[in-house]
């Protein structure tokens, strides 16, 4: 009977110990590791890295930005838009944000951002909102659809 419950208290010490070295990302669902995509976007962005912006967009993704009247499409599209980010000190700095999961591999972001720099040596804030697509390849999530407009005065 002592081995007994020494057994069972140990399995309970085991089972305790594993469950607290678990690694918690194991834990994150599709909003979670969307939103990491969002920050990562933010960090290229704020260190006016054109490379990795791109990296973080699927070969056919589309972009329509709110300062920019076309349609980006692709690899090149997304490239040519963001090109003038390079070096220009411009920041951005992320709101509010409302995830919605479609499924274990496609996420739509909903938010809300402020971005910050100079144009015509003067400074600028253009206060915006955006919606993002995001879609799960493989291990790696990519943004497929990325929209953003110029957000309204409040009534």
């Amino acid at each position: 009977m002592v081995a007994g419950a020494a057994m069972g208290r140990f399995t309970r010490v085991l089972a305790f110990v594993l469950i607290a070295l678990a690694p918690t990302g194991a834990f994150a669902g599709p909003a979670e590791d969307a939103s990491v995509l969002i920050d990562r976007w933010a960090v290229a962005f704020n260190d006016n890295n054109v490379d990795a912006l791109v990296r973080l967009y699927a070969p056919e993704a589309i972009l329509l930005s709110s300062v920019d009247p076309s349609i980006h499409e692709g690899t090149a599209g997304v490239r040519e838009y963001y090109a003038p980010v390079q070096g220009s000190g411009r920041k951005v700095e992320i709101g509010e944000r409302h995830m919605t999961v479609l499924s274990d591999a496609v996420v739509v972001c909903t938010g809300l951002w402020k971005f910050i720099g100079t144009r015509d040596g003067k400074p600028f804030v253009n206060s915006a909102r955006f919606r993002m697509v995001f879609t799960k390849r493989g291990n790696d999530w990519t943004i497929v659809n990325h929209h953003s407009s110029s957000r309204p005065e409040p009534r």
